[in-house]
């Protein structure tokens, strides 16, 4: 008799018939990393009194660098991103004259504990707070609500961050588990 954690590669789906909710531009739209211009890099590398306080006590270019970027790339999408050398060469090199004394940053790789840090510090800044189990079951409903308006993954989404951002809630990862399981009943309910 075959034990529950015994299955058959064929129980897996190949990635080619996996659900994509998402076309590659919707999901890019949504979740990929910001592509700036110079006038964008001047306005969301900008820091203010509160901001430049918290930069001046980060020690190393390092620090310091990473938290310009992961401050700059959430005011423009509010979400955080792996700081990998490719993606913010362009950035970097932006704002290293003026923040970082011209120094090099070669590594972005920091700590957990420091990275965790200057995130729930941004967090706090933006005035997020955690999302309780109350505020998720009303964004479920919500999104059961919405499916039945219109089932596409984008416009579903795009309404729960409608009506996440007037609370200022941190959404976090949420939006693909709700609206997969909101999916999942709404087409058993049509079938």
């Amino acid at each position: 008799m075959p034990q529950d954690d015994d299955y058959s590669t064929d129980d897996i789906l190949p990635q080619s018939e996996r659900l994509q909710a998402l076309s590659p531009e919707e999901y890019e739209l949504l979740w990929g990393h910001p592509v700036f211009s110079d006038s964008d890099r001047a306005l969301f590398f900008q820091l203010n009194a509160r901001e430049q306080e918290y930069f001046g006590q980060l020690r190393t270019p390092k620090t310091r660098a990473n938290f310009l970027l992961q401050l700059g790339y959430f005011r423009a999408r509010q979400r955080f991103f792996v700081l990998t050398p490719a993606l913010v060469a362009d950035d970097l090199a932006y704002r290293r004259e003026k923040y970082l004394e011209g120094k090099p940053v070669p590594n972005l790789k920091m700590s957990k504990v420091v990275c965790q840090r200057q995130l729930a510090w941004i967090l706090d800044h933006f005035g997020f707070e955690c999302m309780s189990s109350q505020h998720r079951d009303t964004l479920e409903s919500r999104a059961l609500d919405t499916v039945r308006i219109s089932g596409r993954p984008l416009y579903v989404m795009r309404d729960q961050g409608n009506q996440t951002n007037p609370g200022k809630r941190a959404l976090l990862r949420l939006a693909c588990g709700l609206l997969h399981g909101v999916q999942t009943e709404e087409n058993g309910r049509i079938e």
